[in-house]
């Protein structure tokens, strides 16, 4: 059994646009290299790194850090049957066929913990999963530079 914990964020919306769903897609050169993974819809972009979350929105950055955490695997969660191409500069950076999830998670983000982070309804959802025993005390969030 295990315990799951719910936290909201200050990502008031990432909705799909015209109906459309937010999907999570490996960086594939689309954004900045420290950048994992992008979903981004209704003018909000969350960049997934190895440590946290950067949520921009009309030129306004906020970073979320997993403060005290080990070194987390992050990976696409819920494969979707589409493929995403970016089709950026001179044909030879072209990628075509990136796969899309519906979520990412940061497996072993602390001892017994994974992070998730899906879409339900028309908000960004994070989750935390803690194993049975986990200790749920050990979760931590910085928003550095935040004022």
């Amino acid at each position: 059994m295990r315990t799951i914990v719910t936290v909201g964020l200050l990502v008031a919306c990432l909705a799909g646009a015209g109906g459309l769903p937010v999907v999570f897609v490996p960086n594939a050169g689309q954004a900045p290299a420290p950048v994992r993974f992008v979903a981004e819809a209704g003018g909000v972009r969350a960049g997934f790194l190895s440590d946290g979350v950067v949520f921009t929105q009309r030129g306004a950055s906020l970073r979320m850090r997993f403060a005290g955490a080990g070194e987390a695997v992050l990976e696409g969660e819920r494969p979707l049957e589409g493929r995403a191409n970016f089709l950026l500069g001179d044909r030879s950076s072209w990628r075509t066929g990136v796969p899309m999830f519906s979520g990412v998670v940061y497996r072993g983000v602390y001892t017994g913990i994974d992070a998730a982070y899906g879409v339900e309804g028309d908000a960004l959802k994070s989750e935390y999963r803690v194993v049975a025993g986990g200790d749920a005390s050990l979760i931590r969030m910085e928003y550095p530079g935040a004022r």
